[in-house]
């Protein structure tokens, strides 16, 4: 599950969320609005989630994935299977490692 923190008030799936609350792909919103919301400012990626395991990309279901490289900036191109967007996760991870 991608975890998010909202950056302001927003009203979400009918109810309203206040700045600096906690939400989650896919429990709170699906990956297509959570995309908009980040591109909109809306929400951003948690980097404080103490969460100690990080999930494998393998684990993470195709909802969390897409919203994971919304979050890292990736585009996913055409791409539309779990295989290809984990493979486009790690390849931009690794370019990203590379200073490439």
């Amino acid at each position: 599950m991608t975890k998010f923190i909202t950056t302001r008030d927003i009203r979400l799936i009918g109810r309203d969320v206040a700045e600096g609350s906690k939400i989650s792909v896919p429990a709170d919103l699906d990956s297509d609005h959570a995309a908009r919301l980040i591109n909109l400012g809306y929400i951003v990626a948690d980097e404080t989630d103490d969460d100690e395991s990080s999930p494998s990309l393998a684990s993470l279901k195709l909802d969390e994935l897409k919203a994971l490289a919304a979050t890292e900036g990736i585009e996913l191109g055409e791409a539309s299977k779990k295989a290809e967007i984990v493979e486009l996760i790690e390849k931009a991870r690794a370019e990203k490692a590379a200073g490439a």
